[in-house]
């Protein structure tokens, strides 16, 4: 069995969490959301919480890594190399085939605002537009989910 850990990449709105529900769907999932969606509907976020989050997030992926799951995805946007980067190396010292997977919708940046979950406005998602990195190591894939 080869475990892996798939790091999904992707500004707000563009599908990420869809696609990993759909492609996905028996993996231990490890997101920031998660400390918002306490079954609040919208759920309840906070961007002053957003590093405690993330926190939590990382501390989740260590759990599940220390548990040797099988399939792990980081669902977060995951915009800049050193976001993600952690993960990496968490994941190699555990021996986890390291996936990175790249959301590139086509879509405008008002129809991304009116598609995330956590009412992330235009500025914002054109903000993580302009400061998102490359990576050759991702695979990228053209969704409209």
């Amino acid at each position: 069995m080869v475990k892996q850990l798939v790091i999904m990449r992707g500004v707000s709105g563009s599908g990420k969490t869809t696609y990993v529900s759909h492609h996905f769907p028996s993996a231990t999932v490890c997101s920031a959301d998660h400390f918002f969606d306490r079954g609040a509907h919208p759920p309840s976020f906070d961007p002053k919480l957003l590093s405690l989050a993330h926190h939590q997030c990382l501390m989740s992926a260590m759990n599940s890594i220390e548990n040797g799951d099988e399939y792990i995805v980081i669902d977060n946007t995951n915009t800049q190399r050193w976001e993600y980067e952690h993960y990496i190396w968490l994941g190699n010292q555990f021996g986890y085939h390291i996936r990175i997977i790249r959301l590139q919708p086509p879509l405008a940046p008002e129809i991304l605002e009116s598609r995330n979950v956590h009412q992330v406005t235009k500025q914002t998602i054109l903000n993580m537009l302009y400061r998102f990195e490359d990576d050759e190591r991702e695979l990228t894939i053209t969704s409209t989910e």
